[in-house]
């Protein structure tokens, strides 16, 4: 299921369209009331939502989401008119998945929802370890919990798969366009400043392992295995 929070009656009735026409279930808020108790009540796979809402902002909400341990791995989409880089940056650093900026091509954000929906069903079809160890860092992948030094660290979704991923590729380097791709879902054509954003909160949460997040210039990541 899909569901969007839009004040904009045009966009709503846009979105709706295309989404229901592409078989997909669509269920519509008009702002943040009531929202939480449905999500927790219903299997909702995405959230498309709106930055600037009434009452309740979408920051706010999305930070009432990341905090609420039954409906954390919903993969949410910002939605808003503004396109200052900066605004981009607060929304992922709140736990936004995406961000697209308006006006936007619904088609672009149906082939958004379609990838990110066969990396979801991909994953979950996927046995995957139950733990993934290195030095002082553990990640529980049953429970999705990170702890360094047996302290919990509080990631985000995108956080937490970006580490995942680095750690199953200990001492190799990835490219910028597989991590977008294998984190995103797709082939990212956005501002490359989304990883940037997430590697350096990861490696602020991180702090004694955030030397083995290694750049490397023009290339990529690599997590190295030697440190």
């Amino acid at each position: 299921m899909i569901v969007i929070v839009e004040d904009d009656i045009s966009i709503q009735e846009l979105l709706s369209y295309a989404l229901k026409a592409n078989n997909y279930e669509v269920e519509i808020f008009k702002d943040g009331t009531n929202l939480i108790n449905f999500l927790e009540n219903n299997s909702v796979d995405i959230l498309i939502l709106d930055v600037m809402l009434p009452n309740k902002n979408g920051l706010e909400i999305l930070k009432e989401i990341r905090e609420n341990k039954k409906l954390d791995d919903i993969y949410v989409i910002m939605l808003t008119a503004r396109n200052e880089e900066y605004n981009k940056v607060v929304a992922f650093d709140s736990g936004a998945d995406d961000y697209m900026t308006k006006p936007f091509s619904v088609l672009e954000l149906i082939s958004k929802i379609k990838a990110t929906l066969r990396r979801i069903n991909r994953n979950k079809n996927i046995a995957v370890e139950t733990k993934i160890v290195h030095n002082n860092l553990c990640i529980d992948v049953t429970e999705r919990i990170v702890t360094e030094n047996g302290i919990v660290v509080d990631l985000t979704l995108k956080e937490y798969e970006l580490l995942l991923l680095l750690l199953k590729n200990k001492g190799k380097v990835l490219t910028r366009d597989l991590i977008f791709e294998q984190i995103w879902g797709y082939d990212f054509q956005g501002n490359s400043r989304t990883l940037d954003v997430h590697v350096s909160s990861l490696r602020l949460k991180l702090k004694t392992i955030a030397k083995n997040i290694e750049t490397v210039r023009g290339i990529g990541l690599k997590f190295r295995k030697d440190i």
